[in-house]
């Protein structure tokens, strides 16, 4: 009989340096979502926030609080997924981002030659 604690003989065993599982469950659907926007790495954030609109308007919620993040990068991501969609409320929130949070600024384009 075999023990389930021990490999047998064509196990494959991953090993090396994988980094930390710790806090990698992942949970399906909004809840996923949601426990992943919490997480520090902007990288997942990012992704989080391009899963969630597949969960209609209560992830499109979600990408819209973004605006708010503390992180350029984040709010920058959502900028950007934002302005590929068309819905009327989208569209009336990036004409006033401001207003949402979002800190965008004008910046003056400089051209200098070498002498």
């Amino acid at each position: 009989m075999n023990n389930p604690q021990q490999p047998r003989e064509y196990d494959a065993v991953l090993g090396g340096n994988s980094p930390s599982l710790e806090g990698a469950a992942v949970l399906g659907g909004i809840e996923g979502v949601k426990l992943r926007l919490k997480n520090p790495d902007s990288k997942v954030r990012i992704a989080a926030l391009e899963q969630a609109l597949n969960y209609g308007e209560q992830g499109l919620d979600l990408v819209i609080t973004g605006l708010n993040d503390e992180s350029w990068d984040i709010q920058n991501a959502v900028y950007l997924i934002l302005n590929s969609r068309s819905e009327t409320k989208i569209k009336q929130i990036l004409q006033k981002p401001h207003q949402e949070g979002l800190k965008l600024e004008q910046i003056e384009v400089v051209t200098v030659n070498k002498r």
